[in-house]
């Protein structure tokens, strides 16, 4: 379909998974056995998904990788939650975190709308021919 790169949903997700890292490198490392593996595995999948759904020639698949993306920026919500609440995050970062993957969560989900908005929009392909 397009670069994923020049999305801005992609740009921030891919801006968010890096300050994860960078926070939880900071000796997050402490908590329950694998929170900080869970947190990252979710914080990836975001940018992934939607540079996957670029790859797609469908705008239809497309959306469906947005939605995925957008279902792991709630489970990331989540964990955030998790993790600060267990202390595995502080509050400065836990805020600033958070807030950053309800915008990203946002920004999927609204692409997503114009997408399948536009598509609808669009027809069939036989009346797109005519």
């Amino acid at each position: 379909m397009r670069d994923y790169r020049h999305l801005t949903a992609w740009q921030r997700a891919h801006a968010l998974t890096l300050a994860v890292f960078r926070c939880t490198d900071r000796g997050g490392r402490h908590g329950p056995p694998g929170l900080v593996s869970q947190v990252r595995r979710a914080v990836m999948t975001i940018p992934t998904n939607i540079a996957e759904g670029c790859g797609h020639d469908s705008r239809r698949e497309f959306a469906r990788y947005l939605a995925i993306a957008a279902a792991s920026a709630v489970e990331l919500e989540y964990l955030l939650r998790l993790g600060h609440d267990l202390g595995v995050i502080d509050a400065t970062h836990h805020e600033t975190l958070s807030a950053e993957t309800v915008a990203v969560r946002r920004m999927c989900r609204g692409l997503r709308a114009r997408l399948l908005h536009d598509e609808h929009l669009a027809g069939p392909p036989s009346i797109r021919a005519q």
